[in-house]
């Protein structure tokens, strides 16, 4: 506990050492070792655990932490992405009720759902509560969260890039199209 009594809380971002309010300190290479002199710490690092609490409750990107399949600890804007208010039962839900249903036998969706493994930047669809699809990246990281081996997951909402990046598609797709009819009939022009 910090001075005051309350206790730390925070996000490991990858290649950083930071201590974690469950007694871990995480070094860049994802090792963890137990922490227990709270007291030894400096005003400085309380101030730099209050930052990263800061981060991570900002963060734009839902960050969470499952064990075993089940959510164990999600940010607000996991809650926001997902459309779930801040007192819907989210912890202990399990992840593949996030998941899209035809994507469950899928490697990557199974991966994620499992909660077992890390895994590299990979894309999902995510189902939010109303039941609007989303198009998300997942990476995730494996940790020891709350005493327990966990993964720790970050996800960005990429349904507006995806949707851009098709509607510029189409577009090329319609130019190419015109460009080879207006070919067409210059050509049977000049052959009259």
């Amino acid at each position: 506990r910090r001075p005051g009594g309350s206790v730390p809380w925070i996000w490991v971002l990858p290649a950083v050492a930071v201590v974690l309010a469950f007694r871990y300190v995480a070094t860049g290479a994802g090792t963890w070792y137990a922490f227990t002199d709270w007291d030894g710490l400096s005003d400085a690092t309380w101030v730099g655990l209050d930052n990263f609490r800061t981060l991570v409750e900002h963060c734009p990107d839902a960050i969470f932490a499952q064990r075993a399949g089940q959510i164990a600890f999600a940010n607000p804007a996991f809650y926001r992405m997902l459309g779930f208010g801040p007192n819907d039962d989210v912890i202990g839900r399990l992840v593949e009720s996030i998941l899209h249903p035809d994507d469950l036998g899928q490697p990557s969706s199974r991966c994620f759902a499992a909660g077992t493994d890390a895994y590299p930047a990979t894309e999902l669809r995510c189902v939010q509560r109303d039941g609007e699809l989303i198009d998300v990246e997942a990476t995730g990281v494996a940790c020891e969260f709350d005493g327990e081996s966990s993964i720790v997951a970050v996800l960005r909402d990429v349904t507006m890039r995806r949707r851009a990046e098709a509607a510029l598609r189409e577009s090329q797709e319609q130019l190419e199209r015109r460009v080879e009819n207006r070919t067409a009939e210059l050509l049977r022009a000049r052959a009259v």
